[in-house]
C-alpha cells in the first residue's frame, strides 16, 4: 500500500510538471488564427482541483476555509502534509516523508498565505481551533484528473506572437530578430492580433536608438 501511493503521488507530479510547462508555454505563442495560446492541458489550479488537495480530520471544530494552490510544480515533492492549529491562530506544517517542520507561526489576519515547496496554502476566512488537523496532498488526484483541455488542433500556439520588419528605407545593415517571448500577460498582448501599441525602433546614430508608440 505504501509503494502505490508514493507512485501515485510521483504519477501526479509527473502529471502536474508536464500540464503546467506545456500551458506555460503556449501561452507564449499565438494558434493558426493569430490568437495567444491557451492551456492545452487542465488548469492545475482550478478550484475544485486546489480544494481537493486537502483533506479535513473529521473531528475539527474550526470553520477554516483554504485551498492549496501549486506554485512551481518543479519544487514540489511526493509528499503529503500535516497540517496542525495547537491554538485559533498558531499552526505546524509538517511533512510526512520526513518528519520536518517545513513552516510554522501564527495565523494574524486574512487572506493569509503559507508557502513551501513550491505550493501555497491560500487561507481565505474562517475560523480554526485547537487540535484541528488537515491532510495537504499537494499531487493528491493529478494523475487521474489529468487530461487534455482541447479539442482543435489549430488552438496549438506554435507560431511567435510578435513580427518583426525593417524599413525599406534602411540604410543600415542591421537586422532584427525576436529569439523568445518570456511573457503575455502585460497589457502589451492585451489586443487580438496586434500589439498595444505597435513599436517602432528608430536609430538616432550607429549606437542610440529610441521605441515609439507606431500609431
Amino acid at each position: 500500500q505504501e509503494g502505490r501511493e508514493e507512485a501515485k503521488h510521483a504519477v501526479g507530479r509527473l502529471a502536474l510538471v508536464f500540464a503546467e510547462k506545456i500551458n506555460h508555454q503556449n501561452h507564449l505563442g499565438v494558434d493558426l488564427n493569430g490568437y495567444l495560446g491557451g492551456n492545452v492541458f487542465n488548469d492545475i489550479n482550478k478550484p475544485e482541483a486546489m480544494k481537493g488537495r486537502i483533506i479535513n480530520n473529521i473531528n475539527n471544530q474550526g470553520t477554516g476555509d483554504f485551498a492549496v494552490a501549486i506554485n512551481n510544480a518543479e519544487q514540489l515533492t511526493t509528499s503529503d502534509y500535516q497540517l496542525t492549529f495547537d491554538s485559533a491562530s498558531h499552526y505546524q506544517l509538517i511533512r510526512n516523508t520526513d518528519h520536518q517542520v517545513v513552516s510554522t507561526g501564527n495565523l494574524s489576519g486574512f487572506p493569509a498565505s503559507i508557502d513551501v515547496d513550491g505550493f501555497s496554502l491560500n487561507i481565505t476566512d474562517g475560523h480554526f481551533m485547537a487540535g484541528d488537523k488537515f491532510t495537504i496532498s499537494p499531487t493528491n488526484h493529478a494523475g487521474r484528473d489529468f487530461q487534455v483541455a482541447i479539442v482543435n488542433a489549430d488552438k496549438l500556439a506554435l507560431g511567435l506572437p510578435i513580427v518583426t520588419d525593417a524599413s525599406p528605407q534602411n540604410s543600415g545593415s542591421g537586422l532584427i530578430h525576436l529569439t523568445e517571448v518570456i511573457d503575455t500577460t502585460s497589457s502589451t498582448f492585451s489586443l487580438d492580433r496586434q500589439l498595444n501599441p505597435p513599436i517602432q525602433i528608430d536609430f538616432m546614430s550607429d549606437t542610440r536608438y529610441r521605441l515609439i508608440n507606431a500609431n
